[in-house]
């Protein structure tokens, strides 16, 4: 099971394609500029709050597949990239909890996929530190 997703003081908020994103980090997305059509709330977690759902991810072993997912029971998603980080998505999709993965992970991958990857989300953050 998914750690319960508890989100409330944001301190940054962005709209994307109708959707407001309120966050605890700044994004390199556009500000907020209106009441939007959903709203989705991002969050960083240290990396226990992923063990679990690590745990029960799926990875295909006949393809070279560089990602693990899973559907977990109550209702939340969890997928991961050895190479990007690791995201608990909520049952009803409001919440999102992630996790960077080490900065010498990635130092040793070759990451153009993976940049493309992370642009085409959104969800880069805006400053790398």
């Amino acid at each position: 099971m998914g750690p319960r997703i508890r989100m409330n003081d944001s301190r940054y908020r962005y709209s994307v394609y109708g959707i407001v994103v309120d966050s605890d980090m700044p994004l390199a997305l556009p500000e907020y500029r209106d009441a939007g059509l959903a709203r989705i709330e991002l969050r960083r977690a240290p990396a226990d709050a992923f063990r679990a759902a690590r745990e029960r991810a799926r990875v295909d072993s006949t393809s070279e597949a560089w990602y693990r997912s899973a559907a977990l029971e109550d209702g939340s998603a969890y997928v991961g990239w050895d190479t990007i980080g690791e995201f608990l998505v909520a049952a009803d999709g409001a919440g999102i909890v992630w996790r960077r993965v080490e900065r010498s992970s990635l130092q040793r991958s070759s990451s153009s996929p993976i940049a493309r990857s992370r642009s085409s989300a959104g969800m880069a953050p805006a400053n790398r530190a």
